[in-house]
């Protein structure tokens, strides 16, 4: 265990974390949203992310604090045990 910590830093952390939180949100989002026209000139960020029904605005503002509370936590976390290590 103490191997993986040493070899394990911030950047493997953001990956993982990221896409754990990009998958949560695509499944979230599949489940909480209602189906998009295929019409390209509707498929503009800005214009796709007006249709979003209140749950996903919910669960999207919930699942970004989490995720910004995630990776603030686990970089202190990493930088202490570093700290540790050496």
């Amino acid at each position: 265990m103490r191997k993986f910590l040493e070899n394990w830093n911030y950047k493997k952390h953001a990956v993982a974390v990221s896409s754990l939180y990009l998958g949560i949100a695509v499944i979230g989002n599949a489940f909480l949203g209602k189906k998009v026209p295929k019409d390209e000139k509707t498929l503009n960020p800005i214009h796709v992310s007006k249709q979003l029904t209140k749950k996903q605005w919910i669960f999207n503002g919930i699942l970004t604090s989490l995720y910004s509370i995630d990776m603030s936590l686990t970089y202190c976390l990493l930088k202490h045990l570093r700290k540790q290590f050496k």
